[in-house]
């Protein structure tokens, strides 16, 4: 295997351990008046786009740990953005749901991510936007089995 793929000037890791970083960066800056942090801010946005979700289909939407999953919860719930619905049929399961405070930062959660999206995207055509989305979510979807193969090994 070539070690090109991260050391090299000009290599896709390098490029997107930069991104990865500065966009953290950013977003967290944004999101810090909220009292919210990275994994909590995507699991507003997920519940903002799918109600009821529970903390099994998170790990399965974003790819986090349980661990991170439920600690993230946890806090969202203590901050009073989200609150714990029992199922009806199975009690081991937990609805999560949005609270009117997590519906009041809707907006500006939404303009966090239209003003990251339009930062990412400057002087770069909506054909390369298209291309690049469909790269690195097979990169991420690469990396994600591979580790996952690591971790059952």
């Amino acid at each position: 295997m070539e070690m090109n793929f991260i050391t090299k000037d000009e290599s896709v890791g390098k490029y997107i351990d930069i991104i990865s970083r500065y966009l953290f960066y950013y977003i967290q800056k944004q999101i810090e008046p909220h009292n919210l942090h990275k994994h909590q801010f995507k699991i507003l946005i997920e519940l903002y786009q799918h109600e009821d979700l529970c903390q099994e289909d998170l790990v399965s939407l974003l790819k986090l740990s349980k661990a991170d999953i439920a600690k993230s919860v946890k806090k969202l719930v203590d901050l009073g953005y989200i609150h714990k619905e029992k199922d009806k049929n199975d009690k081991r399961i937990h609805h999560l749901n949005l609270t009117e405070k997590s519906l009041a930062i809707k907006e500006d959660i939404i303009s966090i991510l239209e003003e990251t999206s339009g930062i990412l995207s400057q002087n770069i055509s909506e054909e390369e936007i298209e291309i690049a989305k469909k790269v690195m979510k097979q990169m991420s979807e690469n990396i994600f089995l591979a580790s996952n193969t690591l971790k059952n090994s």
